[in-house]
C-alpha cells in the first residue's frame, strides 16, 4: 500500500469517526489544532492504525510529530510497516 492509499484511508476513517464540516480536511490539515476534540479521539485512531494496518503503535509514538497531520500519520505508518517482520 502506497502513501496515498494510507492518506485516503485514514481521511475517510476520520471523516466518519470525527466529523466536522466546519473544517476541510486535507491530508495537510492540523489535527491537534481542532480536529481531536479529546485523548479518546487519539485512542481510537491508534486502534484503528494498528486494526487497518497492522502497525505497532507504542506511546512514544502518539506525539506531535506523527500524529500532527494525515501525512504525517502515513509516514509513521508506512515506516511501520516497512520495518515490521515479514
Amino acid at each position: 500500500m502506497n502513501s496515498e492509499e494510507i492518506c485516503a484511508k485514514i481521511r475517510d476513517f476520520l471523516q466518519t469517526s470525527f466529523p466536522n464540516p466546519s473544517i476541510e480536511l486535507t491530508y495537510e490539515t492540523g489535527l491537534l489544532d481542532g480536529w481531536f476534540f479529546d485523548s479518546m479521539g487519539i485512542v481510537q485512531v491508534v486502534i484503528f492504525l494498528e486494526s487497518t494496518f497492522g502497525c505497532n503503535v507504542k506511546a512514544a509514538d502518539v506525539n506531535a510529530d506523527n500524529f500532527a497531520t494525515i501525512r504525517t500519520l502515513s509516514e509513521f505508518v508506512m515506516a511501520q510497516t516497512e520495518s515490521a517482520p515479514a
